[in-house]
């Protein structure tokens, strides 16, 4: 059982403007919100990611599919919010409503929550039409997760609200640690977990100020302290299954238990200037995460990685000039969304990762030398005669270097790059034959 749980963080940033929305502004013309596709968006399709919605007076933070065709997104104009929904896998958005601010979950196509900072929880039963409000006898207002369609949590710093009937009523739980939380997620009825910001404490020896994470194994009645071995606020995490987490943090960390929490395999894949937001997956292998790299501190980057085997390893994927991205949702091996700004993209061919396998498409690729100075040697084996393309990009996703390099013959080919130009620094290279995508890194070092 998988849930994916996404944190609205304009609570943090504009929780001020929460007050305004008033559930009298609940009716909203269906199809009222403009939608505004300029040419001059920059957007690599070569990659398989496709700019589906724009609007640059939005910005997009939540994004969750109950189910495989339908989707709900929320934007925000810095006076309201605006819930849009799909029902075509994310190619077309329509208006549904105003909802209330806060943060939100959906459980099923119709059935929907919404934690506000009061002691109210919002429900629908219309798929977010409108909203009914309840009592979570709770301060908590963070993310929100369900087990099953009858027990759910609203997780704040200092406690938690508990339902079992639905969002009727609520019960106040007291978990240890008094730590924002930023997200959860449940494998099953009885194991889920919590994450959030950086403890700060100092009884472990090997993690004294690990990323906050708990851990339950009776549906949330008890919660015990997971130690990551991430230094960082944690941003997002999904529970694969009884034994295997992910967690990803604000400093480029991805950690991954497959034994409970007991061990932890950590790695910095990009930098520790900025932050992975939210994560999703689609099955046991295929998931994607979302942040930004804040490189320069001044003009962020929306970054994108993809793993094929349940987290051991991710992939960078492009959307060069994409703004921070705060919402993803992978509905299968090929198709998925992500949102950031004032837009929503979409792939249909998994962006760089694929339903096909390696094996049978044997599409290998060596880079050499590397690190390299001037010149760089792309060696792939294909397998049939296609038409090869390279792009090059840099660390903040901005394209570098285009090359065609037209039709390749079956079997073994070699192409030479002219890096001269670059800077020193790593960067990426995407080859596109066909169907067929690959991505290499390398250093150049004069």
């Amino acid at each position: 059982m998988k849930f994916q749980l996404l944190f609205i963080r304009s609570m943090k940033r504009s929780i001020a403007l929460a007050i305004i929305i008033l559930l009298s502004n609940m009716s909203f013309a269906q199809n009222s919100i403009s939608q505004h596709l300029p040419p001059a968006v920059q957007t690599d399709t070569t990659n398989g990611w496709q700019l589906v919605f724009s609007n640059p007076k939005y910005q997009f933070e939540f994004l969750q599919f109950p189910s495989r065709d339908t989707g709900y997104a929320v934007a925000s104009d810095l006076t309201k919010l605006i819930l849009l929904r799909t029902t075509n896998q994310g190619i077309k958005w329509d208006s549904v409503s105003l909802p209330p601010v806060g943060i939100f979950t959906f459980t099923t196509t119709q059935v929907g929550y919404s934690a506000v900072n009061s002691n109210i929880v919002y429900k629908t039963i219309d798929g977010g039409r409108s909203w009914q409000a309840h009592d979570r006898n709770s301060v908590a207002y963070g993310p929100i997760a369900f087990v099953n369609a009858d027990t759910g949590f609203v997780f704040g710093s200092c406690c938690m609200a508990r339902t079992t009937d639905a969002g009727e009523t609520w019960n106040e739980i007291f978990p240890p640690n008094d730590i924002g939380k930023t997200d959860a997620s449940f494998a099953d009825s009885k194991v889920g977990y919590v994450v959030g910001e950086s403890t700060g404490i100092n009884d472990h020896p090997d993690w004294p100020f690990a990323g906050y994470c708990q851990k339950t194994t009776d549906g949330g009645t008890t919660w015990q302290q997971i130690y990551t071995g991430v230094s960082a606020d944690i941003g997002c995490c999904e529970a694969i299954d009884e034994n295997t987490i992910i967690v990803a943090s604000s400093a480029m960390y991805v950690g991954r238990s497959t034994n409970g929490g007991m061990t932890w395999d950590t790695a910095s894949i990009v930098n520790k200037k900025s932050g992975f937001f939210a994560m999703s997956f689609a099955d046991k292998s295929h998931g994607v995460i979302v942040g930004n790299d804040d490189a320069t501190g001044i003009n962020p980057h929306g970054i994108i990685f993809a793993t094929t085997d349940t987290g051991k390893s991710w992939q960078r994927q492009y959307l060069p000039n994409a703004p921070s991205l705060y919402g993803v949702s992978v509905l299968n091996d090929s198709v998925a969304v992500v949102c950031g700004g004032g837009n929503i993209y979409r792939t249909s061919n998994g962006g760089n990762f694929s339903s096909v396998s390696h094996e049978e498409y044997d599409f290998k690729l060596h880079v050499f030398p590397n690190p390299a100075r001037t010149s760089i040697t792309f060696q792939y084996q294909l397998p049939n005669a296609e038409s090869l393309s390279i792009r090059v990009y840099d660390e903040q996703g901005v394209s570098v270097g285009n090359l065609n390099v037209g039709i390749q013959s079956i079997g073994e080919n070699q192409t030479v790059f002219d890096a001269s130009a670059l800077a020193n620094g790593k960067y990426f290279a995407g080859l596109l034959a066909g169907k067929y995508q690959q991505v290499a890194s390398f250093i150049i070092q004069k």
